[in-house]
């Protein structure tokens, strides 16, 4: 199927591995031009690399932490610079931890808020003036069950999601006149590295193998499994496609 985006320019945060780097490979693969940036510059350059292999569009990597609005800048700078234009905006970066909540100091709570939210918020407000003026756009935001369910154990993480879940809804409403779509992907447990980096900590929490670990994890899930990053990447794409033109 004909995604329609082929020349388009997308911008895909946190797109150095997992989810990111899974929805970067699928917008190039369909000939998008994409613009992935992340703070970690060892992977960037493994992302580009994997990245430019599999794909038809162009790719170009910027090493940026999106908690400082610079930084956010240089990444807007850098897709117009390179192709004049943006046309997709796919939030990604940023994951909360979560913790008890006694030990969340006012402290805590803000550095959570600035490393999802809050760069959301600013990577989305420095695209917008490019897509009104396209007269078309997509944003496509990364929030996970957690701003749905509440936990727990993960009330910094489920305040940044529902905090992107409320304020994109409220921007899709804003900027339909625009023709420019704001949905938001949830995704369930997703298995990547970092996924995995979790279950290797509960596995050694209470004394097991990390195969039970995650047998306990998916236990609640009807299909059994968790995720993989290319089955939220098809979900993305599709959702910056012209294919998906009436969601929002």
């Amino acid at each position: 199927m004909d995604l329609g985006i082929e020349g388009r320019v997308a911008i895909v945060t946190g797109g150095s591995r997992g989810i990111g780097r899974a929805v970067a490979e699928r917008l190039c693969r369909e000939g998008a031009h994409v613009a992935v940036c992340a703070r970690n510059r060892d992977s960037l350059a493994e992302a580009q690399r994997a990245i430019e292999a599999v794909g038809a569009g162009r790719v170009l990597t910027v090493e940026a932490d999106l908690t400082d609005p610079a930084a956010a800048g240089r990444v807007v700078d850098a897709a117009v610079a390179a192709w004049g234009r943006i046309d997709i905006l796919v939030n990604n970066a940023g994951a909360a931890r979560g913790l008890p909540f006694d030990e969340l100091t006012h402290e805590r709570w803000m550095e959570n808020l600035q490393l999802k939210l809050f760069g959301y918020l600013r990577m989305t407000r420095l695209v917008l003036p490019h897509l009104r003026k396209n007269g078309w756009g997509r944003i496509v935001n990364i929030a996970g069950v957690a701003g749905l369910q509440p936990s727990a154990l993960a009330m910094p993480v489920g305040l940044n999601n529902a905090g992107i879940l409320n304020v994109m809804k409220a921007l899709s409403d804003a900027e339909a006149a625009n023709n420019i779509l704001v949905t938001t992907v949830c995704p369930g447990p997703i298995l990547t590295e970092r996924q995995t980096t979790l279950l290797q900590d509960a596995a050694r929490a209470k004394g097991t193998t990390v195969e039970a670990a995650q047998r306990e994890a998916t236990a609640a899930i009807p299909l059994r499994r968790m995720g993989r990053p290319e089955e939220v990447a098809d979900a993305v794409a599709f959702l910056t496609s012209e294919r998906a033109s009436y969601i929002t």
